[in-house]
């Protein structure tokens, strides 16, 4: 019962002192209940049809009655089998799914599906530690936690599948960090990925999703591909959403639009179908198209006005900008209109692009494809002639079948129930329905324990003869829509309500009754969590928990919470603004004045934030132009608008004066130079003329004017233009100042790297040395605050001679950035430079003739074992970083390699 792939293809045992080590794990033996008990398989078929999650011995049991499976299996699976080839320690493999669509079931039937092929397992995710678990994994995949046992290795596909976050990163993240370093700790390398993860992902897809078409589809293909356009169509139709989106990103010459323009003829009896060729240009500074912009704006939402019925707008274009604009004045357009229950518009944002790369993901729908819906007919059948008696109660199984139906989840919601909550509000019973409900509506999937249910049970039932009543008695008028249920070997129950639409049907009929979801909120928290809210209690208890832990950010921030919710308290302000400096200077009329009590009571506090609001804009400026939220999440365009009012309301004198301070500040901060470049490059240049003459001994003015210099260089620069900066750079350079700015290394690492037609300059500064002190002035300036989020590329080394080979980021095409930092060692980015390198103890170092100078590998997975490699070379604010790493490989290598590969394929 314990046996597993080996690395020879065939099956090896688990040690049993291992197995009881791999407590994070629930891993899926190759061997697991081939002799199981029929009628103990039938209960739990029956507990997942109702609504309770699946267990391994449903899967067992699938021979004798096949599982529907979704149409994202095979897809998986064939992703997974392209993985498993990839030169790299670990890689992901994404599933996104809604929420009571059926996303963790199809996740462990591709466990399942592996069992036999790769070391399954599931994380265990109660009290998660990422450090333990990672360490588990990495066991797994040697088949011992011994160092002088001799490892059996096979890739461990690894089911993640939690909401949980760790400091607001998800925790894929941190586990995936965390691997890289165990593997690095034990020195493995490996031609192929130690662990693949499968990563489960709830995702709302009502109000946006973004389909790829690429070219030389087969027509099976494209049919195929129609078929979800139209379910997403159909799933963003019944969303609560005004106005929602598709991007449909298309290759040229894939037939995109004449798809779209199919899909919009077949729905013309569903929809009001509207097409646009050459949508309104997207820059807002532009004048002249404002009144154009506002004619479409009022054009379209006639349409909608007259009609009544959903717009399916088309935009074919080929601006790959996200219409904001069109999509933000359409929703203040519709904030006073009616309410409807179905969306005003639904745009397919038609992308044509010359290059299109596919993601490596598979999305579930609560909304089902023909084919699908063919199977599950076929599955109702059965069920029904093995348990006619119970079919009517297996009310997951029937809400996906029915196509996931608002009206089928609404049904289950008896008279019987309704007159019941009706007159008993006040029960434990509706209250503890209405709990289940709310969370069960938010968090789909969440659950709490039948202990912890009973004990509010006990608090508020009064005993009979018979003693206390148990939980399945008080719950009877609601125990149809209800499952209890076990995880694991795990003898603790829980409960939870059995689909995520019987949640919102519930919770609907509560607030039909005056029972809102403030009084459930407010109930569920006095009664459950017994929450304080008095802020002199709530101040202490922060302090109390930022002294134990003074490091944490988030402990913090709840300080500031409770500081600041007393201050709108104490100003009568209901806002739920994230600045006390716009608490403090609210808007009156055209003028912004402090309140006088507020003033009076805080005037010394009020002037003593002056300074302060001067350096935290300092800080937002480096902050959102040296980072953001991830790679693929940028931070939201508020977030600078925001940062700018609140200086303006403490530096006003007049319009123009406050213009002319806000401008003069800007020039002093490096961060913001990079930052406008997002926006328009026209206004850089006027910066840029204002510090032509910096102070020779002022370095903060040579750092700005080299940087400016470099991101605004033109082909016609000359060497001479970079003898001049060096040699600037130089002279500060030989003072060996302590304290330094790491964007003073970066220009020394732009201006010195070698360069095999750039004249030589006598004595040039150590770059190795240079590296090092640029990561440890990253590391006492901005690591902490930077801690977690993405560090963007600011430059790249390019191919041209002179200011031209430093290509600044915001030159390079969206769909290039993505090839650097996403795609495998083969890309070839026409404009950049492949230089070599050398991978020694999976550290990553640039060889520029006799220097050997450490760089940072952008993807640390791609560094799997020691060898001669390439690499694109791009530049954030830590250091030089390694992109698109690619090993070189000898002939011999290179046959053996594909003859593994081909025996593997017959195998």
């Amino acid at each position: 019962m314990s046996s597993i792939p080996s690395s020879k293809n065939g099956i090896i045992t688990i040690p049993t002192e291992l197995r009881d080590s791999l407590s994070c794990l629930d891993i899926v033996c190759s061997d697991i209940f081939e002799t199981g008990d029929p009628e103990e398989a039938k209960k739990h078929e029956a507990d997942f049809l109702k609504g309770a999650p699946l267990k391994w011995i449903n899967l067992a049991e699938d021979e004798n009655s096949p599982m529907v499976k979704r149409d994202g299996f095979n897809d998986l699976i064939e992703l997974i089998k392209r993985k498993t080839n990839k030169p790299c320690l670990i890689t992901d493999v994404s599933l996104r799914y809604q929420s009571g669509s059926g996303g963790s079931t199809l996740a462990m039937q591709v466990l399942w599906h592996f069992r036999k092929d790769l070391r399954c397992a599931r994380v265990i995710d109660s009290d998660l530690d990422t450090k333990e678990l990672s360490k588990q994994v990495v066991d797994l995949f040697l088949l011992s936690n011994e160092k002088h046992t001799k490892p059996n290795r096979k890739t461990v596909l690894l089911l993640l599948d939690t909401r949980k976050k760790i400091n607001d990163l998800p925790i894929k993240n941190i586990i995936w960090e965390d691997l890289i370093d165990e593997i690095q700790k034990r020195r493995i390398n490996t031609e192929t990925p130690a662990v693949i993860i499968l990563n489960c992902i709830p995702t709302d897809f009502t109000l946006t999703d973004t389909m790829i078409l690429p070219p030389k589809l087969s027509e099976e293909e494209i049919k195929k591909f129609k078929e979800k356009l139209l379910q997403q169509i159909r799933l963003q139709k019944k969303g609560h959403w005004k106005v929602t989106t598709i991007n449909l990103f298309h290759h040229k010459d894939s037939g995109g639009s004449a798809l779209a323009r199919e899909v919009l003829s077949e729905l013309r009896e569903e929809f009001t179908c509207e097409t646009l060729t050459e949508p309104f240009k997207t820059d807002i500074a532009e004048n002249k198209d404002e009144f154009a912009r506002e004619t479409l704006k009022d054009e379209l939402f006639r349409v909608y006005e007259t009609h009544q019925n959903t717009v399916l707008l088309l935009l074919d274009h080929k601006d790959d900008k996200p219409l904001h604009y069109l999509i933000k004045s359409l929703q203040s357009k519709l904030q006073r209109a009616d309410q409807t229950d179905h969306p005003a518009f639904i745009i397919i944002n038609a992308v044509s692009k010359s290059v299109v790369r596919a993601k490596d993901n598979v999305k579930l729908k609560m909304e089902l494809l023909p084919e699908e819906k063919d199977r599950f007919a076929q599955k109702k059948e059965e069920i029904k002639q093995k348990n006619m008696e119970m079919s009517q109660t297996f009310h997951a199984f029937n809400i996906m079948q029915g196509g996931f139906q608002k009206k089928d989840a609404e049904d289950l919601i008896t008279k019987a129930m309704v007159k019941y909550v009706k007159n008993h509000e006040e029960f434990s019973s509706t209250r503890l329905l209405s709990f289940l409900a709310l969370i069960n509506s938010y968090v789909p999937g969440s659950h709490l324990s039948k202990l912890f249910c009973e004990e509010f049970m006990d608090q508020t039932e009064q005993p009979t003869d018979e003693g206390n009543p148990t939980l399945e008695t008080i719950m009877k008028p609601f125990m149809d829509l209800i499952v209890i249920f076990s995880e694991g070997d795990q003898k603790v129950k829980y409960i939870r309500l059995a689909h995520p639409m019987i949640a919102h049907a519930c919770l609907k009929m509560l607030i039909e009754h005056k029972v809102t979801r403030f009084d459930i909120a407010q109930d569920f928290l006095n009664s459950l969590v017994k929450e304080d809210n008095k802020y002199e209690e709530a101040r202490k208890w922060a302090e109390e928990a930022i002294n134990r832990d003074p490091e944490n950010s988030h402990i913090r921030d709840t300080l500031g919470q409770v500081h600041k919710n007393h201050l709108l308290h104490e100003t009568g302000k209901p806002s739920s603004d994230i600045n006390v400096c716009k608490i403090i200077h609210p808007k009156t009329s055209l003028n912004r004045t402090p309140l006088e009590h507020i003033e009076q009571e805080h005037r010394e506090f009020i002037s003593s934030l002056k300074g302060d609001v001067e350096t935290k804009y300092d800080f937002f400026e480096w902050y959102l132009a040296f980072s953001r939220q991830s790679f693929e999440k940028e931070d939201p365009n508020y977030i600078q608008k925001e940062v700018e009012e609140c200086y303006m309301y403490y530096f006003k004198m007049d319009k123009q004066a406050d213009k002319i301070t806000l401008d003069k500040n800007k020039n002093n901060y490096s961060g913001e130079l990079l930052y406008i470049l997002k926006s328009d490059i026209s206004v850089f240049d006027q910066y840029k003329s204002k510090i032509e003459k910096p102070q020779p001994d002022s370095e903060s003015q040579t750092v700005l004017y080299i940087l400016a210099n470099i991101i605004c260089s033109d082909s016609g620069e000359q060497f001479e233009k970079i003898k001049e900066f060096q040699a600037r750079l130089q002279k500060l350079w030989l003072r060996e100042m302590q304290d330094r700015r790491p964007e003073f290394y970066l220009l020394i690492l732009l201006l010195f790297w070698p360069d095999d037609v750039q004249p030589a300059i006598t004595n040039p500064p150590n770059l190795e040395k240079c590296v090092r002190k640029m990561r440890h002035s990253y590391k006492s300036k901005y690591q902490k605050y930077l801690r977690g989020r993405y560090l963007l590329p600011l430059f790249f080394l390019a191919k041209q001679k002179g200011l031209q080979r430093l290509i600044y980021t915001l030159k390079l095409s969206q769909t290039d950035l993505e090839r650097l930092t996403e795609g495998d060692g083969s890309e070839e980015i026409k404009d950049l430079q492949r230089i070599n390198g050398q991978v020694r103890d999976h550290k990553v170092f640039a060889i520029t003739g006799e220097k050997q100078i450490q760089v940072t590998p952008h993807d640390r997975a791609s560094v799997c074992k020691q060898g001669q490699v390439s690499f694109y070379l791009g530049f954030n604010i830590r250091g030089p970083v390694a992109y698109n790493i690619r090993y070189k490989y000898s002939f011999e290598d290179y046959y053996v390699k594909k003859a593994n590969e081909r025996i593997k394929q017959k195998n």
